[in-house]
């Protein structure tokens, strides 16, 4: 018997659902963004993917005063694009201060390493036993 206020559906399996009348979740378009300022949304944060912070800088600059999830989301992409960017910069610089660093070691180790040479060489050629300043001793 059905008063009004609740429906009956069954499922493949026969069970009755009763759900209250007016309890379906209503469509999104009657209670969250439309599909344009959706669209747009979604927009910026694929941009920002392929353009970085500027995708999203635009569609925020056109929409920030008129649609106020797409300036929610559009900053959203910006604050984000912004952030990869910053790792990035402390990649570049972080790779420049270690590849800089390699060549500057590896030029003093090749600068000792001929040096200390013919400092020894000439030691040996006087007859002097020779120690260099700096070396692990693995044969003793």
């Amino acid at each position: 018997m059905d008063d009004g206020n609740e429906h009956r559906d069954e499922d493949a399996t026969g069970a009755a659902d009763e759900t209250p009348k007016g309890s379906e979740v209503p469509p999104l378009e009657d209670w969250g963004p439309d599909r344009e300022s959706r669209t747009l949304a979604m927009m910026a944060h694929l941009l920002g993917a392929f353009t970085g912070f500027v995708g999203p800088l635009v569609v925020w600059m056109l929409k920030r005063e008129t649609d106020a999830f797409v300036d929610d989301q559009a900053k959203e992409a910006i604050n984000f694009q912004l952030t990869i960017l910053m790792g990035w910069a402390i990649t570049v610089v972080a790779l420049f201060v270690w590849v800089c660093g390699a060549v500057l070691l590896g030029a003093a180790l090749g600068l000792a390493q001929v040096i200390c040479a013919v400092a020894a060489a000439v030691k040996a050629q006087e007859g002097e036993p020779y120690r260099y300043p700096f070396a692990i001793r693995l044969i003793s």
